[in-house]
């Protein structure tokens, strides 16, 4: 179900449809994972949203303090629009703040408006912008 739902959350934008039971075992073995830091909204027995907190006591550090990183905040696009997203980000921010993370950072598709929109409603700022490039060997 969590496949489906990054495939379908995410189509459309950079790198969709990528995620695979690989990628879910690498995660979960990473260093910086906590399953407190993992979120899936549910309704009515459906998977319609996700988001990934991560922190690392010896990771990036901002004045001595630890860096906290959200990933992959999705949402069905059927279950859009019903603050499902925002309470998600709320979570992660709060489990991060807990933490000890006064700075939290995340990544975003340029044109993904309503995300972006999001982001910044709950504060957070533009501060770069990265270019992905990709070339097709074959």
């Amino acid at each position: 179900a969590w496949i489906a739902l990054d495939a379908r959350a995410f189509a459309g934008h950079w790198g969709s449809g990528s995620l695979t039971r690989e990628d879910i075992v690498a995660l979960l073995q990473r260093p910086d994972f906590d399953p407190e830091g993992l979120w899936f909204a549910e309704i009515d027995g459906k998977l319609v949203g996700q988001a990934i907190a991560r922190y690392n006591t010896r990771g990036p550090k901002v004045r001595g303090i630890p860096l906290g990183r959200i990933d992959d905040v999705a949402v069905l696009p059927a279950y859009r629009g019903r603050g499902i997203g925002r309470a998600l980000v709320l979570a992660a921010m709060g489990y991060l703040w807990r933490r000890g993370c006064r700075i939290i950072e995340l990544t975003v598709d340029a044109e993904n408006v309503h995300a972006r929109r999001l982001y910044e409603a709950l504060g957070f700022i533009e501060v770069g912008q990265l270019h992905w490039y990709r070339y097709a060997l074959g």
